[in-house]
């Protein structure tokens, strides 16, 4: 059986799709789109230095990092073989502070991307920030976005038509600043992407043929 709007064939396999880019999975029948999926980056112990976030208890008997202004984290996010060619990704940081001032958090991010199998240097490094405000509930979670990628760089984007599968966005997260007393503790910092939801045919580029 073969959907012909689709490309996509039914047999004893299972569905079957075309390998070329662009194919896949949507979601919504009434308006059929990409469905987005997270790339985690999860906060880890610092080799030390001033510029390390602590570890302290966040709730409980449970820990987390807890950053003071300009403590950073570095983070690395590997790009899966079922990311969207050509979409903006946006980057955002899960945190919270544990008491119920309403403080306001300005997040610094450095970004590059670095294009994997030996294909060219990484590239030009941007830099963007996003802020937001605690709830003043302790412990409550927010999740401040900023875009992260355009179909044309800026110094605060970098480039959606470079980004492909085993490519890797490198960055560094710090605290900027903080209008209140409380520090707040960074759960994690994670990238919303578009996804076919299925591989490519090929491990290696290019991955469409």
């Amino acid at each position: 059986m073969t959907d012909k709007a689709f490309d996509t064939f039914l047999n004893e396999n299972g569905l079957v799709y075309p390998k070329t880019a662009g194919r896949g999975i949507k979601v919504d029948q009434s308006s059929p789109s990409w469905c987005w999926q997270d790339l985690l980056g999860t906060i880890s112990a610092k080799g030390g230095g001033a510029t390390a976030p602590a570890i302290a208890t966040w709730k409980g008997n449970i820990r987390q990092f807890q950053f003071a202004v300009n403590d950073e984290q570095d983070l690395t996010y590997h790009i899966p073989h079922d990311w969207v060619s050509g979409h903006d990704c946006y980057i955002h940081v899960h945190w919270s502070i544990d008491t119920t001032e309403v403080e306001t958090c300005v997040f610094g991010i450095e970004a590059t991307y670095a294009i994997g199998h030996n294909q060219a240097a990484a590239t030009t490094n941007i830099t963007t920030s996003v802020s937001d405000a605690s709830p003043g509930v302790a412990n409550q979670i927010v999740v401040s976005e900023v875009q992260l990628s355009a179909a044309t760089a800026t110094g605060a984007l970098l480039d959606s038509d470079l980004i492909e599968p085993d490519g890797s966005i490198i960055t560094n997260l710090h605290l900027t600043s903080k209008t209140g007393t409380a520090s707040p503790f960074i759960h994690h910092v994670d990238i919303h992407y578009l996804s076919t939801s299925i591989g490519t045919v090929s491990k290696v580029p290019n991955f469409y043929v």
